[in-house]
C-alpha cells in the first residue's frame, strides 16, 4: 500500500496545523499515521488506487461483457479461462475491448461470451499513476484527525476539532472513487 501523501506534503497542506503542533511528531511518525489513514481510505473506497499488476480470477457472466475488481484499468496482459476439468485455454488481449472503467467486452459479442461454466483469470495493471487531488486532501484531513490527541498535548486538554466536520469533507472528497457494487 502507497502512501497518497508524504510528510513534507502534509506539512505545506493549507490545514490549521500550526509550526508547534508540527513539531511534536518526527517525519518517521508521521509516514507511519499517513500510512494508517491511507489504509483507513481505501478500506472506505473498497478498492486500491495505486498503480499495480492485478489478477482477477472469477466465474463468467453468461454475458459479452464481465467486470474487472479495479480501476482506471491501464493494460489487459492476458486472459485465461478454465473449464469444469480445469483445462486451461489462452485468449488473446487483442480479442477484447477494455474499458477504463473495468469492463472487459469481446469485441466480437455475437460470437463469444464469458461462460458461465468456465472460471476467468485475467492479468491487468489498473490504478492511478499520480493520486487524484481530492483522494490526497482526504489522505490529509485523515491523517490531521488521526494526530489531534497528539496536537492537543495529552490526556489534560479540551475536546476540540481541529477541522470542522472533517468526516463529512472526507466522504465527499472520496465519493467519486469510492467502489459501486452491482448486484
Amino acid at each position: 500500500m502507497a502512501n497518497f501523501i508524504t510528510p513534507s506534503e502534509l506539512k505545506a497542506y493549507p490545514l490549521p496545523v500550526t509550526a508547534q503542533q508540527w513539531a511534536k511528531v518526527g517525519d518517521d511518525q508521521l509516514a507511519v499515521v499517513i500510512g494508517y489513514a491511507c489504509d483507513h481510505l481505501e478500506d472506505y473506497m473498497d478498492r486500491s488506487i495505486a498503480t499495480g499488476n492485478y489478477v482477477d480470477r472469477l466465474t463468467g457472466s453468461g454475458l459479452y461483457s464481465q467486470l474487472l475488481s479495479l480501476y482506471p484499468v491501464v493494460a489487459l496482459n492476458y486472459v485465461s479461462s478454465y473449464d469444469g476439468l480445469n483445462n486451461p485455454f489462452t485468449h488473446d488481449p487483442s480479442q477484447f475491448y477494455v474499458g477504463t472503467s473495468g469492463i472487459i467486452e469481446w469485441l466480437q459479442p455475437d460470437k463469444y461470451n464469458f461462460s458461465r461454466y468456465k472460471r476467468w483469470e485475467f492479468d491487468y495493471d489498473a490504478g492511478y499513476a499520480t493520486v487524484p487531488g481530492p483522494v490526497k486532501h482526504a489522505a490529509a484531513l485523515q491523517t490531521v484527525r488521526m494526530l489531534q490527541p497528539l496536537f492537543r498535548g495529552g490526556s489534560t486538554f479540551t475536546e476540540t476539532e481541529l477541522i470542522a466536520e472533517i468526516d463529512e469533507q472526507i466522504v465527499e472528497l472520496l465519493e467519486f472513487y469510492k467502489r459501486r457494487r452491482i448486484s
